[in-house]
């Protein structure tokens, strides 16, 4: 694939009032003079009739480390910039790399200077939600495909608008993918499509989020909801995703009950949540807390109906006899086939099932569950705060 960029991309989100205001915020988050790692070279190669695909990445926690693992291995993918705040991450990003077989140089221009220089194709946004939608903007308007992890914003302004400059960079085959992974597995893909086929209705789906010992003490930014969203944003929306992916639509109704503790020395959350879809419903639970064993822990969505149950995530299905049959031998890491995904949709220009839009509809329920939990009635309706005229599908 070729490196040239269309400028009209860049010309045409710049045309936004709002958009150079949000490349300061880039700027002032600290990422526009970070240090950036360059590589020339690495171990697999794309075909010789294709130019690997020029990559940065952005945020170089624990999912930027996952990320950094795959743009190496991936044959068609040669890693171009590194960028984060924190020398440590960078200096350990970088000897990684090396062991990997790249040569690393300095560089402080900013990404659209390389962009500019038609050195850059793409780039993975895995920073903390607080930077995601400057970033993405920044990245979009410098003309470069954006795998951007979730979720897509913290507020619903700011989701449509990415959503829009989503739109405009897609019509110059510049693509944005949101990390709801879940979309790119064999086995969530086969159960989907096992109930959108239409063999036996799905009435009720039963799940939990529980989450062993409190991820806050690896992502302190987490627990601070003005910076990550809070977890039913930031974590469950996984969930959120896929039952909208499920029903393809969204709930008309959010009931939710519980309590957030937010004692740093031992945060926890309880919470009870009913989404309400016009074909059935999801009932959920979330668990947060501080005991580390993995036996309080777990993350499960069953689906069930009057003549059949399936496992989403497992791939499961079960009939009125109780017997178990499996609907995908498919495997590995979501994650991975998710970015396999991006590289494709990127190649061809196509917009990823992973889209701004079906982010946009599991971030209004996370807002939504939010909603119900802090008022007094514990009911929160989609038409009273995203109107009745969403599109049906998700």
């Amino acid at each position: 694939m070729g490196n040239k960029k269309n400028s009209s991309t860049s010309d045409s989100l710049k045309k936004n009032g709002d958009f150079s205001r949000r490349q300061f915020l880039m700027s002032s988050a600290g990422f526009a003079g970070a240090s950036i790692g360059v590589g020339v070279s690495r171990k697999g190669q794309a075909s010789p009739s294709e130019k690997p695909l020029q990559i940065a990445l952005i945020g170089l926690g624990k999912r930027g480390f996952q990320f950094l693992s795959l743009v190496l291995d991936h044959p068609e993918v040669q890693l171009k910039a590194l960028v984060d705040p924190d020398p440590q991450r960078l200096g350990r990003a970088k000897k990684i790399a090396a062991q990997k077989g790249l040569l690393t140089y300095r560089d402080t221009g900013p990404l659209s200077r390389l962009a500019q220089a038609e050195e850059l194709d793409a780039v993975v946004i895995a920073s903390p939600p607080e930077h995601h939608v400057s970033q993405a903007l920044f990245c979009l308007g410098a003309g470069l495909h954006t795998y951007l992890e979730k979720p897509l914003a913290l507020n619903l302004d700011d989701a449509l608008k990415l959503c829009e400059f989503s739109e405009i960079a897609l019509k110059e085959k510049k693509i944005l993918q949101i990390g709801y992974q879940r979309r790119y597995s064999p086995r969530y893909r086969a159960s989907v499509e096992s109930i959108h086929s239409g063999t036996q209705a799905i009435s009720f789906i039963k799940s939990q989020w529980h989450t062993p010992g409190h991820p806050g003490k690896r992502k302190p930014w987490l627990l601070d909801s003005k910076r990550s969203g809070g977890l039913l944003l930031e974590q469950v929306s996984h969930q959120f995703d896929l039952f909208n992916w499920v029903w393809e639509t969204h709930p008309q109704k959010v009931i939710a009950v519980g309590q957030i503790e937010k004692d740093t020395s031992h945060p926890s959350e309880q919470i009870a949540l009913n989404l309400i879809y016009p074909q059935g419903m999801v009932q959920m639970s979330l668990f947060t807390g501080a005991v580390s064993d993995r036996r309080f822990g777990g993350i499960q969505e069953v689906a069930m109906g009057d003549r059949c149950g399936i496992d989403l995530g497992q791939a499961l299905k079960f009939g009125p006899e109780g017997k178990a049959h499996s609907l995908s031998e498919g495997g590995g890491s979501d994650t991975r086939l998710a970015f396999d995904a991006f590289i494709e949709s990127a190649k061809k220009g196509q917009k990823p099932l992973a889209n701004a839009d079906s982010a946009l509809r599991a971030a209004q329920v996370a807002w939504l569950a939010e909603t119900a939990l802090h008022s007094e009635s514990s009911v929160a309706l989609w038409a009273d705060h995203f109107g009745a005229d969403s599109p049906s599908e998700v």
